[in-house]
């Protein structure tokens, strides 16, 4: 079922035009639904209290932040601002994109008051964090939210929006309902069956796979580092398997195995002047082939399962899949982490 998402779009308007564009066209090619302040121009209190309400429908935020603070409300905060904090109060996915190098703009395009300045700033900071990235010319914004939101979307998958006439009746969703139930009882089956002679062929234990991760550098030029990172199969559950102990989403199997790539890439720069601006230059993520691996790995052995959301009764068409630990998984976890008398 092909899903669209509502994203809405926070920024300064009148210094951010031609960027609001650019990154609005990014959004229609990616088969999104952009919204923002081009559908409410006056900015006041009353105002607000809709754009609220707009932002609750939304599946994703994105917010452009350069040299320009914006309208301030009688808060004194700028609307921008209170968009921004209201969206991540209500847990939607945010992703900030900021303007380096703000006081080289032009002087219609940046703040000249000290007090004005220190707000922005503070936003500034406020925004970093969050997810965020930075740009230097309408282009690479564009391709940078483009490139962004696939990640965001992937990591944190919304509800977004469907034509009403490609739904699934209720009988249909019954049946799925009901060939997923057997499907499971008859996994279940083959599992315990044929666990003891699938075993013995897979690797597993101390066995050593290289786990790849990327390193994007958002320098002078833009590139991107391939990292590998020798680990055995016993390793990668220990630093997975915590967060599977109840059921998870795969951006929380991802994160867990960063933490590991992140300290092995530090270490690579231990003696090169890039180490001081590995967190601000720098983003990584795991390899979409190695992530997929260790799933599969992990469900071959039998120590993951999948589970697919249910919403009464039903298959919920509208909600990622979660993953957890079954016995077999906790058991080898808790045989590889638990603590022994010594």
């Amino acid at each position: 079922m092909e899903k669209k998402y509502t994203v809405f779009v926070s920024s300064t308007y009148q210094d951010l035009k031609e960027e609001r564009k650019e990154v609005m066209q990014a959004l229609l090619e990616m088969d999104c639904i952009p919204c923002g302040m081009e559908l409410f121009p006056a900015a006041d209190d009353e105002q607000f209290e809709f754009i609220k309400s707009v932002i609750d429908e939304c599946d994703y935020y994105v917010l452009i932040l350069a040299g320009r603070y914006g309208s301030i409300s009688k808060s004194g905060l700028s609307y921008t601002e209170l968009e921004f904090k209201y969206a991540t109060e209500k847990n939607i996915p945010v992703i900030s994109f900021i303007r380096e190098d703000i006081f080289k703009l032009p002087d219609e395009k940046r703040e000249h008051d000290d007090q004005i300045i220190s707000k922005l700033l503070g936003f500034h900071s406020l925004a970093k964090n969050k997810l965020c990235k930075f740009w230097n010319s309408k282009e690479q914004l564009a391709g940078l939210v483009s490139r962004s939101m696939i990640q965001l979307i992937k990591r944190h998958p919304a509800i977004g929006w469907v034509r009403a006439d490609t739904i699934p009746s209720e009988k249909s969703l019954l049946k799925i309902t009901e060939l997923y139930e057997e499907n499971r009882e008859l996994r279940t089956i083959n599992e315990k069956k044929d666990s003891a002679e699938l075993n013995y062929r897979l690797a597993s234990g101390e066995a050593i796979t290289n786990v790849k991760y990327d390193v994007y550098n958002r320098g002078a030029t833009y590139s991107v580092d391939s990292l590998s990172v020798p680990m055995s199969w016993n390793d990668i559950l220990k630093l997975i398997g915590p967060p599977l102990i109840e059921e998870t989403i795969r951006y929380s199997i991802e994160k867990a195995l960063l933490i590991s790539g992140r300290d092995e890439y530090i270490s690579h720069l231990e003696n090169d002047e890039r180490i001081n601006n590995f967190k601000k230059n720098q983003f990584m993520e795991i390899s979409e082939a190695s992530i997929g691996e260790i799933l599969v790995q992990f469900i071959a052995l039998n120590y993951i399962e999948v589970r697919h959301p249910m919403h009464n009764n039903e298959f919920d068409c509208s909600n990622s899949s979660k993953y957890v630990l079954t016995e077999t998984g906790r058991a080898v976890l808790i045989q590889l982490s638990a603590k022994r008398i010594e």
